[in-house]
């Protein structure tokens, strides 16, 4: 009987009841595509999570003028030059994988973080921080 999926699981067993539908009230929303490390789940939350089939939320944010916008390093703009719409979601993706190609065709904005140096991507929970302290700047007025 195996209790994870993973060849190196953390040693951590959880059972949890998740949400299914929440109001999507917020103009700032983080989506996740399949992150499967707890490790960066826990850093990147400290707000409401909701369970959900992410192509038909999708669809339903874009019906409500939501931005759809996606991490990826190909033909993105770099994250701190971008006009953030007022209601904007944000997809992150697979630690090893990235956003699934089919949610980046289904974006209507491609972004990335410019990395400096000899690395070749960020951690998913900090590059998610990173863009949501950029998406959050314009809406903040520092005179």
């Amino acid at each position: 009987m195996h209790l994870a999926q993973t060849k190196t699981p953390q040693g951590i067993l959880a059972i949890v009841k998740t949400k299914t539908e929440a109001n999507f009230s917020k103009n700032r929303l983080l989506l996740l595509d399949s992150v499967q490390d707890p490790g960066n789940l826990g850093t990147i939350f400290h707000l409401p999570i909701i369970e959900a089939d992410l192509y038909g939320k999708i669809d339903q944010l874009k019906e409500n003028d939501v931005t759809i916008c996606a991490s990826t390093l190909e033909e993105a703009v770099p994250v701190q030059t971008v006009q953030w719409p007022e209601k904007v979601a944000l997809i992150v993706g697979n630690e090893g994988a990235g956003v699934n190609p089919s949610l980046i065709e289904n974006s209507d904005l491609l972004v990335r973080i410019p990395i400096y140096g000899k690395a070749e991507s960020l951690n998913v929970s900090i590059a998610a921080g990173i863009m949501m302290y950029q998406m959050q700047l314009n809406k903040l007025d520092f005179r």
